[in-house]
């Protein structure tokens, strides 16, 4: 059974200079944006790419070979292009231990680092999701979680962690929303913040 890849998502690369803060203005990782409408099996050619996006090829072609190298897309047999690469149940279980073991190792350094001002925003937040949690409009309650787990995440200062995260995030992020859209899994999640 084959996944789609996931959806693009705003991607926090690096932590910015001077004291440890979240970083507000989040970059797009360039390509993704063409995965946004490709299911398993999708051919993409980077001419067709570079037209729809309103830049040359360049860009889309180092876009295409980091896919390729994180294995989102693999080279089409023939006709050239990629070929869009959905992930098996083995895929999924993988990178849920991998973003297990790295959000525990992050969870250690953040307890050793978080700020009091930081604790109080996590107590807030929790409160917030409890109480937006079975709103038809589920937006609030997704971006009081977001808020939580960037604050734990970025308190661990650890820059190249938080970037291996993220790149677990971004794989997962479409199964994640399915996941959180059934009550009884938004109620198990809210509780474990």
């Amino acid at each position: 059974e084959l996944v789609h890849a996931p959806q693009g998502q705003d991607a926090m690369l690096h932590l910015p200079p001077g004291p440890r803060r979240r970083q507000s203005a989040r970059q797009h990782r360039p390509g993704v944006e063409g995965l946004q409408a490709g299911q398993a099996g999708d051919r993409l050619v980077e001419t067709e790419l570079a037209s729809v996006m309103g830049v040359s090829r360049t860009p889309v072609r180092e876009a295409l070979r980091m896919l390729e190298n994180e294995g989102l897309v693999h080279r089409a047999p023939r006709g050239g292009g990629v070929e869009v690469v959905g992930f098996s149940t083995d895929d999924i279980l993988e990178l849920y231990a991998i973003r297990e073991a790295l959000e525990v190792l992050a969870a250690e350094y953040s307890i050793r680092n978080i700020s009091p001002e930081e604790i109080s925003e996590l107590k807030e937040l929790v409160m917030l999701s409890n109480t937006h949690m079975e709103d038809d409009d589920t937006s609030t309650f997704y971006s009081a979680l977001n808020e939580f787990n960037q604050i734990l995440l970025y308190s661990c200062s650890m820059p190249r962690l938080i970037k291996l995260i993220h790149d677990c995030h971004e794989y997962l992020s479409s199964l994640r929303k399915f996941s959180l859209s059934t009550m009884d899994r938004r109620k198990v999640v809210v509780r474990e913040h």
